[in-house]
């Protein structure tokens, strides 16, 4: 198994309820299971159940482990690009951007008959 071990916090309330001995018998199992890697034997019919059903995640959780561990071998994501090739990409999104001298006459007018709509507002008797 891995180096190590997450114990969720389902593991906690699903084992909690249970009786001293048996929580105690429940953790050596599963640290048995992780550390050793030895299933185990003589557990009751329902902490058999119990063990059953944390089985899979404890499996999941040791393969995304050693799946991390074997990309960080890899050297992990390629760099950036050079800056170069980021100006170029600035350069095409600012030009996208940037609005024609026909919408910005269109949003100037906008405005200013709003301002002018306001005032007439406010100089309203109530």
């Amino acid at each position: 198994m891995a180096g190590g071990f997450v114990m969720l916090p389902s593991y906690y309330v699903a084992l909690r309820p249970l009786p001293d001995d048996q929580r105690l018998a429940m953790y050596d199992a599963i640290w048995d299971y992780v550390f050793a890697g030895t299933l185990p034997e003589g557990l009751s019919p329902v902490l058999n159940g119990y063990f059953l059903l944390l089985q899979p995640n404890i499996d999941a959780s040791a393969r995304r482990y050693n799946a991390s561990v074997s990309n960080g071998r890899k050297g992990g994501r390629p760099r950036k690009e050079s800056c170069d090739a980021n100006e170029k990409t600035r350069e095409k999104t600012s030009a996208k951007t940037q609005k024609k001298p026909i919408e910005k006459r269109q949003e100037t007018m906008k405005r200013k008959r709003r301002r002018r709509w306001i005032q007439r507002r406010r100089n309203l008797p109530p």
